[in-house]
């Protein structure tokens, strides 16, 4: 049975998709207006829950939002092993070839951190009953960030536009649900989703830089980074053959 009070459910995640992309608030308000979507808490269990039901509610879990969280931070580990050899490949304009990775100094080490929290993070998102002992040590709680360097701030804004991402994407499957709109196979309709998240987040950024005096460019990145940790999550946890067409 859901943990809090239905309102309070709706009203966290109205509260995110405010907060991410704050320009659309008056859109957002005239969306719930019309769709009158719900989001509802499922009972914790030890899988990946985040769906549109026909009944006009998005289902989630608890769990769930812990483990984006957790893969976030996972990602943003393997990214630094990468990072600096990226960032010389793009500065120099030189292409990408993935085995000269291999060839940096400090690389096997780093990997092996990135893995090891990996595992831990499984461990954590598997277990049958959510245990916190299992949590990666080296990863915030959402609870502790406030007390964090600026940098695992700076992951954890990723983090709330992933969810976000994945929260836009069902309630899009909500809205297409209640305008009869069909498509030619599941795929398309995932696609469609995928598109109007995005371009929800990202469309009208340049309004909000305008308004908070913040630099466009690096807005619009940083939701652009938060969409590519929600799709990099969504392909880590699904099980081999949920991509496939009709599954």
């Amino acid at each position: 049975m859901p943990t809090r009070p239905p309102e309070e459910q709706n009203r966290d995640a109205f509260d995110l998709l405010r907060m991410v992309a704050p320009e659309r608030t008056a859109e957002l308000d005239g969306l719930i207006k019309k769709y009158k979507p719900s989001f509802v808490e499922a009972s914790d269990q030890p899988r990946f829950v985040m769906r549109a039901m026909l009944f006009g509610f998005v289902q989630y879990s608890n769990r769930t939002l812990l483990q984006v969280w957790l893969f976030g931070w996972v990602m943003w580990k393997e990214m630094y092993c990468w990072s600096t050899f990226l960032w010389l490949l793009a500065n120099k304009g030189q292409p990408f070839v993935s085995a000269e990775f291999n060839k940096m100094p400090g690389q096997a080490d780093c990997y092996a951190s990135a893995d090891a929290v990996h595992s831990q993070a499984l461990e954590f998102a598997k277990s049958d009953l959510l245990d916190w002992v299992r949590w990666p040590p080296s990863v915030p709680k959402p609870s502790e960030i406030a007390l964090s360097s600026n940098e695992d701030r700076l992951i954890k804004d990723l983090v709330h536009h992933a969810v976000a991402f994945f929260l836009l994407h069902e309630l899009h499957h909500l809205m297409l649900h209640a305008e009869g709109k069909t498509f030619s196979s599941q795929t398309d309709e995932e696609f469609e989703c995928d598109s109007w998240a995005a371009e929800y987040l990202i469309a009208a950024s340049d309004a909000y830089a305008r308004t908070s005096g913040d630099d466009p460019l690096l807005v619009k990145s940083k939701r652009a980074m938060g969409i590519a940790l929600g799709m990099a999550v969504i392909a880590h946890i699904q099980e081999l053959g949920l991509w496939e067409e009709g599954a």
